[in-house]
């Protein structure tokens, strides 16, 4: 048991150091002239804030059974979705956002909806619409281009 609570702890402490450091820089950013304008300094601010406050449950919750760490099976499944990951990068470069991003959210749900009778139909569906809602929150709210990839361009 020491183990596992010896693990929280020090994730614990390396992300209450991360959030620290993080609100520290997030602080130092220059403000805005505009009156009633947040400024830059609110979103990386609101992340500090949570990073620190996730720290610090994390270094506080109660004493558990000890577990293993990840079961082979985890280990994989960990692995699998570091390669997605690593292949939504790469599908983000050549083909843009739309595409990977779909693509992406289609494999990540069929990995957690294994042993699940949700239909390929209804993991599609779901990509798009997530993918879509990011997108119009990006380009119409925040007025931001999503890449469309190095083939598209």
């Amino acid at each position: 048991m020491n183990r596992l609570i010896h693990k929280d702890r020090v994730l614990g402490t390396i992300t209450l150091i991360f959030g620290l450091v993080f609100l520290v820089g997030s602080l130092n950013l220059p403000g805005t002239n505009l009156q009633n304008d947040p400024g830059p300094k609110v979103f990386p601010i609101l992340g500090a804030i949570i990073i620190i406050g996730s720290s610090l449950g994390i270094m506080l919750k109660k004493e558990s059974q000890e577990k293993p760490f990840l079961t082979g099976e985890q280990w994989k499944k960990l692995w699998l979705l570091f390669l997605v990951f690593m292949g939504y990068a790469i599908g983000f470069w050549l083909i843009g956002y739309i595409l990977s991003t779909i693509i992406t959210l289609f494999i990540i749900s069929s990995l957690f909806s294994v042993g699940k009778s949700i239909s390929v139909l209804r993991r599609l569906l779901f990509s798009v619409f997530v993918t879509i809602v990011i997108y119009l929150a990006f380009t119409e709210i925040l007025s931001l281009r999503l890449p469309s990839g190095m083939i598209f361009s």
